[in-house]
């Protein structure tokens, strides 16, 4: 489950979302007389609202006469009154001492610390305390508003229990928000009793005291305005521990970019939205204060994502991912699954050289179609709400989903901001669920004039590797575009020269559908100070007469790089660097080669349930292009017998594929940016 590492684990915890533990058990001493302050008393202190003393034990051993002890103190003078003594009558042990505040001077969850002690020539018994040391916060005021379901995508997720998919480490839990700050909100105790409980009745164990919130002290806090419907983690400590690598830290994927990058809740909430968890709020009646049925807007269900549930260890340097779904569901609610996920991918020019927007979009289970529609954010009036709206009106041109996953395409004129936004509808035609987020395009798809570099060999990495069939050239124009000489192409890489040498290769022809049979497509790629990047593009071939689809290619760090990522970030990146572009050779400014590295082929397939790029197995670089001016190029070109001595291994129709299973490094690698 390890999936990164960054060189300091403490990020620090937002304001508020401070969490408490406690010191070692203390150890009795002898029953001497003496005064003293028990040793069961409270040394963290949650002040009362409605009060405004709190009050402290204090005992004695021995003879019980009538007597006044001195007390010495300290503590901020402008919110406590301390007492200066405290007497006993006669025959009594036990008495008590008050602690006056002032509620109006205090900040609100701020630990404050009081001392009290004896003064100096008391007889003090061994039996507990000579001073006391008190953590004191006046908690800002929580209400209830909820009790429902909480499923532990934390703690129990990253145990093997959890590979059983009959395993639902569910229980009740209430829900509580913040009175002065509304949009806080925290479960509470999640891991007190009625997780214990769990544990024991479903095959976990029965947990010691240490292993789980006994004392019942322990929240767990997010953040979520109502606006947005995203709620943020921030890393909290669950404050006991269950594994032996220690106490475990959670938090989610949202905190961490805003920590890591910078970022503002709401920035996070629209430039990440899958980062967040997601909330759904809706109307419930309960009862007012006067004993009256209404009904308030609440939360109805909050869900995380997969792969945005983080977990880690306190001493430890790494973080985890654990687990994924609904983290609480409210009781009495029937859960339908209208989750909509939206992830932008970047731009993709397809033939003739028309650029689009390029966007993943996933629908839930009980979303019958969709609509999707993109808009440019002109001014203050376009947000997230109108851009909605828009599409259920029609003023905004939309496009119907009915796949559960699909890749939608959307024209734009000019780079800017705009918003892509998703309605959801049930089999009655109903609006039951919509999602919008705000994207920069960077505009590329200006009219471009095109000079030729010349001819050469072109040695494909990317489409016949998929069939074993490695090493194969043919001859590919090269141009470079006169706006931008940065900008190169290979022109018709896979059309009818292509087609000429696969059909020497494979016994069965390949269709025109199957591959570049119009010669319109390009492959573009971005050459700065020698190093090349070939962002992510359609190559114009259809795999598997189109069951898997259209084949778009590049190299690693092309497929950053068409995700608006610069050279520098590439190279700056602990885990990509220059390692992952091609080379290119010059002979004074004209090109003269190209070289890929090997493992450095990403490719991506349309109909990807997951919408992962994949790496070659069998990738093991090479000199990808070069012009007829480079001398002693070590290109491979099989001959014709060993072309046809493959042929009872691979069937263009029916081949295995030769590449990697794959990690989704665009999701695991940006959290580095």
């Amino acid at each position: 489950m390890k999936f990164f590492r960054y060189s300091v684990l403490a990020i620090a915890l937002a304001a508020g979302f401070a969490s408490c533990s406690d010191d070692d058990d203390p150890v009795l001493g002898p029953q001497s007389p003496g005064v003293y302050f028990p040793t069961d008393d409270a040394l963290e202190v949650t002040l009362d609202r409605k009060a405004n003393t709190f009050e402290v034990t204090v005992s004695r051993l021995g003879e019980t006469p009538e007597v006044t002890y001195n007390l010495v103190g300290e503590a901020d003078s402008e919110v406590f009154t301390l007492p200066t003594s405290v007497k006993f009558a006669e025959g009594e042990t036990t008495t008590k001492v008050s602690i006056a505040y002032d509620q109006d001077a205090m900040k609100l969850d701020k630990a404050y610390d009081v001392f009290l002690g004896f003064a100096e020539g008391t007889v003090i018994s061994d039996y507990g305390y000579s001073s006391l040391e008190m953590a004191v916060t006046l908690p800002a005021p929580w209400k209830t508003i909820g009790t429902g379901t909480y499923r532990d995508c934390w703690l129990l997720a990253m145990t093997k229990l959890s590979e059983d998919p009959e395993f639902k480490p569910e229980w009740e839990c209430e829900l509580q928000q913040n009175e002065v700050t509304p949009t806080r909100y925290r479960w509470v105790h999640p891991y007190g009793e009625n997780f214990a409980k769990f544990c024991a009745a479903n095959g976990v164990g029965t947990l010691e005291d240490s292993e789980y919130d006994s004392k019942g002290q322990y929240y767990v806090e997010f953040v979520c305005d109502p606006k947005y419907g995203k709620a943020v983690i921030p890393m909290q400590s669950l404050g006991f521990q269950f594994f032996s690598d220690g106490v475990m830290n959670i938090l989610n994927d949202a905190y961490y970019i805003m920590a890591s990058e910078n970022k503002t809740y709401a920035q996070v909430a629209t430039e990440d939205p899958e980062s967040c968890a997601q909330v759904t709020y809706g109307k419930v009646k309960e009862e007012n204060e006067n004993g009256e049925e209404v009904e308030v807007e609440t939360i109805l269900s909050i869900f995380s994502n997969d792969k945005t549930c983080l977990a880690g260890f306190e001493g430890s340097s790494s973080l985890y991912y654990a687990g994924s779904g609904y983290n609480w569901v409210r009781e009495g609610i029937e859960i339908k699954d209208y989750n909509i996920s939206i992830a932008y991918k970047g731009v993709l020019t397809t033939p003739n050289e028309v650029t689009n927007a390029f966007a993943e979009v996933t629908l839930g289970e009980d979303i019958a179609t969709a609509k999707a529609g993109m808009v440019a954010v002109t001014d203050e009036n376009v947000t997230l709400e109108s851009a909605i709206a828009g599409v259920i009106d029609g003023t905004i041109p939309s496009k119907t989903i009915e796949d559960k996953k699909s890749s939608q395409t959307f024209a734009f004129e000019g780079g800017g901001h705009y918003i892509i936004a998703v309605v959801g509808y049930d089999k009655e035609d109903k609006v039951v669920a919509s999602n919008a987020i705000e994207v920069e395009i960077i505009d590329n798809s200006g009219p471009k004039e095109w000079t030729n570099v010349g001819m050469g060999t072109y040695t494909d990495m990317f489409v016949l590797p998929l069939f074993g069939a490695r090493g194969y050239s043919w001859q590919v124009q090269v141009q470079q575009n006169t706006e931008d000489p940065t900008i190169y192409r290979w022109v018709h890489p896979y059309g009818s020269a292509f087609k000429a040498l696969a059909d020497q290769i494979f016994e069965d022809p390949w269709e025109a559908d199957q591959y570049d049979s119009a010669n319109v497509m390009y492959m573009n790629f971005v050459v700065q100070d020698g190093l090349v990047a070939i962002p992510t593009q359609l190559t114009g071939v259809v795999i598997d007469n189109g069951t898997i689809g259209q084949l778009s290619a590049a190299n690693q760090a092309g497929m950053y790089y068409a995700s608006d990522w610069t050279f520098d970030d590439i190279l700056r990146h602990p885990q990509l660097g220059e390692s992952k572009f091609n080379t290119a050779t010059f002979n004074g400014y004209k090109l003269t080669s190209v070289v890929q590295p090997a493992n450095n082929t990403c490719l991506m397939f349309e109909t990807d349930e997951e919408g992962q790029y994949h790496t070659l197995k069998t990738d093991e670089g090479g000199v990808q292009w070069a012009s007829a001016a480079m001398q002693g190029v070590p290109v491979r070109m099989p001959s014709l017998k060993a072309a046809y001595s493959i042929n009872a291994a691979v069937d263009v129709k029916n081949a295995r594929m030769n590449y990697g299973s794959g990690r989704e490094l665009r999701r695991d690698l940006r959290l580095y940016r």
